[in-house]
């Protein structure tokens, strides 16, 4: 096929397009009625690039690989710098192909040339600029799509209250698949499925959101107690928390007993027996010039479980005794009468007042609210 009527074949030298188009003839000496021909066909080769460009060519194709198999300009090969505007039959997927006059199909990558389309790039009836680069995928020729669209499962915060054309709510609802390909495409049944023709988007009812801990290959390891950060779609988290004992700080109680006297006498002389207990480590003593100690008139009570010593100091040899398990009277009358008694160290219950209510408490932080859509 010899193609005819194309700007694609004209020159930017003038000289030059007395014969650079067959179906055109601007050559000198030409008859006068070909003149009427040549203007006439010129004016043809305008109006089918306008056809061509004007975005009211849709294409056929299926699976992400479209097709324009009689564009209004009749091309026998792709030129660099060709454009064709045309209107997606269908929403990609993933990565598209586009197949002009049967040529071929060649890739349609992102305006820099550096990557294939993501999902939903391509929103079927939209209108889109693809321009041929002989240079691009390597010197394979590829489309560059000029003004590619939002990708399928972007996430972005919405300020307003209405949803906007093209976005869902984030609010974990189901779709059907076929209904929302290009979503489907991006995000799969990342956030569940009620079966195996629906899937469902996020919910960020009430939640913020966390970066995936080993995105990029490698975790980092931040979000390891209550999320599974590793796990693309994973949530969890509470507005509020009731501390349990494992959590608290280690806390080491401290503090003193308090001194006390208790009073008493000691059977045989009237003698009072004053003894005075602070804690923690201390020696129980008293002193007296003889007589029966009775455990009534002790400040440990009857029956308690003590061990005692009793012992000379006077200065004279030592006279010592241990008693344990006081339940009658101690007569101490034969002893020298610069009397000791000392309790062995041992422990008193400690008590405290409780404080706090144990209730639940906030773990909210700073924020404010907003509404999350998703690119469909």
């Amino acid at each position: 096929m010899v193609d005819t009527e194309s700007l694609y074949l004209w020159s930017t030298t003038a000289a030059s397009n007395d014969t650079a188009d067959g179906g055109i003839n601007w050559q000198e000496g030409q008859t006068p009625g070909s003149v009427n021909a040549s203007a006439r066909s010129m004016m043809a080769a305008l109006a089918k690039f306008l056809a061509d460009t004007n975005g009211t060519k849709t294409t056929a194709g299926s699976a992400n690989a479209y097709t324009l198999a009689s564009p209004a300009t009749a091309h026998s090969s792709l030129l660099n710098g060709l454009i064709v505007r045309i209107k997606a039959s269908f929403t990609n997927t993933g990565a598209a192909t586009f197949n002009l006059s049967s040529i071929g199909a060649k890739k349609i990558l992102l305006p820099d040339a550096t990557g294939d389309l993501a999902a939903g790039q391509l929103q079927a009836n939209g209108h889109y600029t693809l321009e041929y680069d002989t240079a691009a995928d390597s010197s394979n020729g590829a489309w560059l799509c000029l003004n590619p669209g939002v990708k399928s499962g972007v996430v972005e915060e919405w300020a307003g209250s209405t949803l906007p054309n093209g976005y869902l709510w984030c609010d974990g609802s189901s779709y059907l698949r076929t209904t929302y390909p290009g979503l489907f495409g991006a995000i799969s049944t990342q956030f569940g499925a009620a079966d195996g023709t629906h899937f469902n988007v996020p919910d960020r009812r009430g939640r913020t959101g966390f970066g995936k801990d080993d995105m990029g290959g490698s975790a980092a390891g931040r979000l390891t107690l209550v999320i599974s950060g590793t796990v693309l779609g994973a949530a969890g988290g509470a507005d509020g928390h009731t501390l349990t004992t494992p959590e608290l700080p280690v806390v080491t109680p401290a503090g003193t007993i308090g001194s006390t006297t208790s009073t008493g006498t000691i059977n045989g002389d009237g003698t009072v027996l004053t003894v005075s207990i602070t804690d923690p480590g201390h020696v129980h003593a008293t002193s007296s010039g003889g007589g029966n100690f009775t455990t009534a008139s002790l400040p440990i009570g009857t029956g308690a479980a003590h061990s005692f010593w009793v012992s000379d100091a006077g200065g004279g040899a030592v006279t010592s005794s241990v008693i344990t398990n006081i339940t009658a009277a101690i007569n101490v009358n034969s002893i020298n009468p610069h009397l000791s008694i000392a309790m062995n160290s041992h422990n008193h219950t400690f008590t405290g007042t409780s404080f706090g209510s144990g209730t639940i408490h906030s773990i909210t932080p700073p924020g404010i609210v907003m509404n999350y859509i998703i690119k469909y």
